[in-house]
């Protein structure tokens, strides 16, 4: 039985305006209408694990660090719970996850900003509700695993493929994208209701990593490309990224799209991003941001942002408000802190606040 869109939670990476935090607000400094609340994941530093949640206060113009109280982990992504609005969830591993297992979602009560709970989950990487249930994706478990919200109990796990990463809801149930750094080629499809994968689909692409679904149902999907390297390290394969759009209630192919380079962000981040209001998606293409139309299924321009330089772009998310890009940026050391540039549909920076080492995830709450 096909499944029911639910397009509200597709708008969990659209963010809404901020200024720059080193000036004051005015009207040169395009600051963002009051009420804005954004959540920076800053992944941290993988040997020391200074991940850590940014909190920017459109109101106030301030960016709070180490918010939540997050310590000794590696924050992996920041999911807003739209359904209900006070409520976030940090999803969270660890340097040793790879061999142990280890990982954890912290529930965060916004209004208190207290730690309500601590979810025990196999490297949790991408979460999306559907209805009462939290769908995350386990990276190194190859399963996605159901959340119960009302008692934060996990179910048991449903197997997909190598080293899944992005999900969307869509008519054909839970779209899960089995990336396998770059050498898996398919997206799996779970029935929600009887928990069980209904399909699995070859896409045709190196490493299916972000997915999202517009607003004629069709599911897009963001293949990285994939980096082969011989006993000495050296590039010996290739391959660039590609977009696939699929029909969201039977998974056929709609369109693809080829780009000229890999797709990506630094330190495995939120590299696209679908903005369903303005029939269009993000993604970040090396140093380039790509923008598609997803009325037309085509890509509609590129360009090249302003961001300090020596910096790479480390997540991309849109501010359907004021109509301008938000960017995390991080130093190439991978250990110093990095930050959020506001920057219009052509590039040019706007403003921007400081976060953490390797702001990886964005998300925001509209308190109006």
């Amino acid at each position: 039985m096909p499944h029911r869109s639910l397009f509200a939670l597709l708008l969990t990476a659209l963010l809404l305006p901020g200024c720059d935090t080193m000036t004051e607000c005015s009207a040169d400094a395009n600051c963002a209408e009051p009420g804005a609340t954004v959540f920076v994941g800053n992944q941290g530093s993988f040997t020391d694990q200074t991940g850590s949640v940014t909190v920017y206060d459109a109101t106030t113009g301030q960016a709070t660090q180490d918010a939540f109280g997050i310590a000794n982990a590696l924050v992996q992504n920041v999911v807003l719970d739209r359904d209900e609005n006070g409520r976030l969830f940090v999803l969270l591993n660890f340097n040793d996850s790879f061999s142990t297992g280890r990982g954890r979602i912290d529930v965060v009560d916004l209004e208190t900003s207290a730690v309500t709970a601590q979810i025990d989950v196999h490297t949790p990487r991408s979460a999306v509700r559907d209805a009462g249930t939290l769908w995350v994706t386990n990276l190194y478990a190859n399963t996605v695993t159901p959340i119960d919200l009302a008692t934060n109990a996990p179910g048991a796990a449903v197997e997909v493929g190598m080293n899944p990463e992005g999900l969307t809801m869509a008519e054909a149930g839970l779209f899960v994208a089995n990336n396998g750094f770059g050498f898996a080629t398919t997206v799996t499809i779970v029935d929600p209701v009887a928990r069980t994968v209904s399909q699995t689909l070859d896409v045709g692409c190196d490493g299916p990593k972000t997915l999202g679904t517009d607003p004629e149902g069709e599911v897009w999907v963001f293949c990285t490309g994939k980096t082969v390297y011989d006993d000495e390290g050296t590039v010996v394969e290739q391959t660039d990224g590609a977009v696939v759009v699929l029909d969201g209630e039977t998974g056929a192919e709609v369109a693809r799209i080829a780009l000229d380079r890999q797709l990506g962000a630094g330190a495995l981040g939120q590299e696209a991003v679908v903005v369903p209001v303005l029939r269009e998606a993000w993604a970040l293409v090396g140093d380039r941001v790509v923008r598609f139309d997803t009325a037309t299924n085509t890509q509609a321009e590129t360009i090249t942002p302003d961001v300090p330089a020596g910096h790479l772009l480390t997540a991309v998310a849109y501010d359907t408000v004021e109509g301008r890009l938000l960017l995390g940026a991080a130093p190439a050391d991978f250990v110093s802190a990095g930050e959020v540039v506001f920057t219009d549909r052509q590039g040019a920076r706007l403003g921007g606040f400081e976060a953490g080492v390797l702001p990886t995830a964005i998300a925001v709450r509209d308190d109006d």
